[in-house]
């Protein structure tokens, strides 16, 4: 085989891996939202399916099908769930209840929720470490905010947002006195 022809699959075999790990995003968002109205915190949790395909692999082995199997998309869902942790300023677990799960286009969605509490703390501490024992990459965003009984924006109308990687553990964000 000629050098110029080796070059030559030697560049189209790299242009192959760059556009195949191209396709991965390595991220993750969850949005926590306090709803007067509905008296929640309601927890919205999404993140690519591609990369939940191929997480699934290491996850639960090769013959997972994210796809096709109510099964596994529960499986990845309960994974999702358990992966996301919330404490008070005390440091006591905050318990959400899994409502469910849906596939919209290219992503997977997994819904929590819980009462709101009566007193609002402080602050609050999250860990979102979903899909980062598996790639060093990954980046969960977890953002933040608050609506009056109105449904309107309650803080200067921005979420609060937190971003874990590499290594990062708990990470806390503290209340606007006008959440609470």
């Amino acid at each position: 085989m000629s050098t110029l022809l080796r070059a030559w699959l030697a560049l189209l075999m790299l242009g192959l891996a760059a556009t195949a790990s191209a396709h991965q995003q390595k991220a993750g968002i969850t949005d926590v939202l306090f709803n007067q109205r509905s008296g929640k915190l309601e927890v919205a949790h999404r993140f690519y399916l591609h990369d939940a395909e191929h997480a699934i692999k290491h996850l639960f082995g090769k013959g997972a099908d994210i796809h096709n199997n109510k099964a596994t998309q529960q499986r990845f869902a309960d994974y999702l769930s358990n992966s996301f942790e919330v404490r008070g300023a005390d440091g006591e677990a905050i318990n959400l209840e899994t409502l469910g799960f849906e596939i919209d286009g290219r992503f997977i969605w997994v819904y929590q929720e819980m009462d709101l509490p009566a007193v609002m703390p402080e602050e609050l501490w999250f860990k979102q470490d979903a899909l980062r024992a598996l790639w060093s990459k990954q980046i969960n965003t977890v953002n933040l905010e608050a609506r009056n009984l109105k449904g309107a924006r309650i803080g200067a109308g921005k979420a609060q947002s937190l971003s874990f990687s590499a290594n990062d553990d708990w990470k806390s964000i503290a209340l606007p006195k006008s959440w609470k």
